[in-house]
């Protein structure tokens, strides 16, 4: 939702820490880390962004991780 929420002149291109986002979720094993990484995925503007969560479950190193593009006016304009 935060990303969603970002207009894209907002979506700066490198890296970001969001593990506080992951306070609301009490159930979610520690340790545990929210990464934001936004890169340039062509010379039009278009951006990539991937999102990645990961934490530790039965000593067992975890991660779920979400890619998508994103455009100033909509990817389908």
């Amino acid at each position: 939702e935060v990303v969603r929420n970002t207009p894209y002149a907002n979506l700066s291109i490198g890296t970001t820490d969001l593990t506080t986002n992951l306070s609301v979720y009490p159930l979610l094993p520690s340790p545990r880390t929210e990464q934001l990484v936004v890169s340039q995925y062509d010379a039009n503007g278009l951006k990539q962004v991937d999102v990645s969560v990961t934490y530790t479950s039965h000593n067992a190193t975890k991660m779920i991780k979400l890619t998508t593009l994103v455009a100033a006016n909509g990817i389908n304009h």
